[in-house]
């Protein structure tokens, strides 16, 4: 909660000059900022690198958000925001595909340590997805996942290696065990 104040009263501070023409600037808060960064044209522009890279160091959180949603982000930019200390910025960075790719081993543990449910979760379901990180070292840190969602998860993976979904077969929890021996358990 402390935390969240604290981006509060950022957000409340930022302000940022924006000049038009030479005798006209404005100013806008956080908010009409991130709004600019999301009607922006989805695909990264590198017509915009300078602006996107001062706003991915923005001390606000939403701001490094908006820039995080936007596809084929150069590696400087995404390595930036993987080391945020906001889970929703990473969990943008991390819903991309091709930014998966980059993400190597200490990344990933960094990531994992911040105990994030969504962020786990995206990791759990596309393990192969992170092809610069090691499958049984990504693997370790689920199979005895304490959340039985994070491990069903994981069940559902159809990349799982079958000594990982074998486990899963014996899992405590009854819908990790059958979604692991893949029946249907969308009735419960």
């Amino acid at each position: 909660m402390k935390s969240q104040n604290a981006d509060l009263l950022k957000k409340v501070q930022i302000s940022t000059k924006i000049t038009l023409n030479e005798d006209l600037e404005i100013f806008v808060g956080y908010e009409v900022l991130s709004r600019i960064i999301s009607d922006l044209p989805r695909e990264y522009s590198q017509e915009f690198e300078g602006f996107y890279n001062l706003c991915a160091r923005s001390s606000c959180s939403d701001i490094r958000e908006s820039v995080a949603r936007k596809d084929g982000l150069p590696e400087n930019i995404i390595f930036s925001l993987l080391n945020d200390d906001y889970p929703d910025v990473i969990e943008q960075i991390i819903r991309d595909r091709d930014n998966r790719k980059l993400i190597n081993d200490e990344q990933i543990e960094r990531i994992i340590s911040l105990k994030n449910k969504d962020l786990d979760s995206i990791i759990a379901s596309n393990f192969e997805d992170f092809t610069n990180c090691s499958s049984d070292f990504i693997l370790s840190f689920f199979i005895d996942h304490q959340d039985p969602a994070i491990r069903n998860d994981l069940a559902n993976n159809r990349a799982l290696p079958m000594k990982i979904k074998n486990k899963l077969k014996k899992d405590i929890d009854p819908i990790v065990a059958m979604t692991a021996k893949g029946d249907d358990c969308s009735r419960w």
